[in-house]
Parts: C-alpha cells; structure tokens; sequence
C-alpha cells in the first residue's frame, strides 16, 4: 500500500502518487545503496544487483505503475566509457501487483558493436521516478 502521498492527485484514476528514488552503484561489492547525501528515497522503493547489467527494482505494491523517469547518472561526466542505456519492462497491472520489477544496464559506448549487459561505473546514481496507483 502507498502511503504518505496526496490523494486526487489529478490522474486518470482515483489516488495515485509520484515516488521517487536515488541509489549509487559501488562497484567493489556490486551492491547498490540509496542515496545518503541528502537525496529522497521513498521508503519500500529499492534497488539491488541481479547480475551483470541487471537491477531487480522493489516497490510499494499497488494497482498500476508507470516509469515516468529513468537514468544513470555518472560520478565524472563526460567519460565514454562510463555509458550507459537503460532498458526497461512494459509496465502492466501485474508489475504493480506483484511490487518489483527488473531492469537492464547496457554499455553505449559505440565501440563494441553490439550493445552488452554492463554494471554502471562506480559510484554511478540511479535515478527513478514511479507513478503508483493505490
């Protein structure tokens, strides 16, 4: 259940809410952590390591969800090879339902070709905005 948010918020259904979250990547351990430098992390919203390029998202179950914001944000911008591009799932009411869904990291650098599974660059942010519907 999403708490602490506005009911009506405006959509095309009866209460739903904006959530967001910021998570660094640490590349030593492969774990992603949320952001403790002042950064909001909506409480029951995570992130952790599914692999080599994967990121299993964890949030509020609820009736409906869209991805409304999605990136990577890099600790030294401007490094090629730190690119990133993110690829996400189709959103359905069984995503919501079920409160997790994964998503997959490819590196973008333009010299491999074929785009491949890549964890970010240490101490990379990710950046998620949700809209939940209760």
């Amino acid at each position: 259940m999403i708490t602490h948010v506005f009911t009506r918020f405006g959509s095309q259904l009866r209460e739903s809410g904006i959530v967001r979250g910021g998570f660094v990547f640490t590349d030593s351990g492969d774990t992603w952590a949320a952001r403790s430098d002042g950064g909001y992390t909506y409480p029951g919203f995570s992130v952790a390591d599914a692999g080599t390029g994967l990121v299993t998202v964890t949030f509020p179950k609820c009736r409906d969800i869209e991805v409304i914001h999605a990136s990577l944000r890099n600790a030294t911008p401007g490094t090629f090879g730190s690119l990133r591009r993110i690829e996400l799932p189709p959103m359905s009411q069984a995503v919501a339902k079920a409160g997790t869904f994964n998503l997959a990291l490819y590196l973008d650098d333009g010299t491999s070709g074929v785009p491949a599974l890549a964890d970010p660059a240490d101490q990379a942010q990710l950046a998620l905005v949700l809209w939940l519907a209760r």
